[in-house]
């Protein structure tokens, strides 16, 4: 899919610095498949739960950590599902093995071979941003920015997105890999739907839900 870079014209400053606040990246994780759950019962009732495959969940991980590799601190940040050594003026920091396709990110980590794999879905916030160059921190955090403030952000995000609220809307999937991770000040978020799978007599099946 395509890359988007986005730059940041307008820089807000508030007087609260972000390292007071106690977010927690699990935290916001729970809360926004709560959110998402709810969503999709509002669209389906009586749709199960969503299940999040642990073993998947590492691609996203992967992904995340990339994509923070690839910041180039000067008040830019970088969305992508590619996973590239360089993107425009971005140049790759970290140390893992790339795998730029999101499907062999997740079957490569699929390692008990019990996920069909969907879409990836990537989104992200901003809490404050560093400016290697000036030693500038922009701070980005407001008193109502809380670990359910910014799951409720990361969906709304997806929401006004028709391509991605077209995915996360799915009524088939069932499962989900996925990581919301903060990095250097940007709270990232990579999930992937997909769909229980297994092998019954020799035949491979998929579980998907039916209406």
């Amino acid at each position: 899919m395509k890359t988007i870079i986005t730059y940041l014209f307008v820089i807000l400053s508030f007087s609260v610095f972000s390292q007071t606040h106690n977010f927690n990246e699990d935290t916001i994780q729970k809360y926004f498949i709560e959110l998402l759950d709810s969503m999709r019962n509002d669209l389906y009732p009586g749709i199960p739960k969503l299940e999040v495959n642990v073993n998947v969940s590492r691609a996203c991980v992967h992904h995340n950590q990339y994509m923070s590799d690839m910041q180039n601190h000067d008040l830019t940040y970088m969305i992508t599902h590619d996973e590239k050594m360089v993107i425009d003026d971005n140049k790759y920091k970290g140390n893992d093995t790339l795998m730029d396709y999101y499907f062999d990110r997740a079957t490569h980590y699929d390692t008990d071979t019990t996920f069909a794999c969907g879409a990836e879905v990537i989104t992200c916030d901003v809490l404050w941003l560093k400016n290697d160059a000036t030693g500038e921190v922009t701070d980005f955090i407001h008193q109502f920015k809380t670990n359910m403030w910014i799951a409720k952000r990361l969906l709304y995000n997806f929401k006004t997105s028709p391509p991605h609220y077209k995915i996360i809307s799915g009524f088939k999937y069932n499962v989900v890999a996925i990581d919301v991770s903060i990095l250097d000040g940007i709270v990232y978020i990579t999930m992937i739907t997909g769909s229980k799978k297994e092998v019954v007599n020799g035949q491979l099946v998929f579980y998907h839900n039916v209406k």
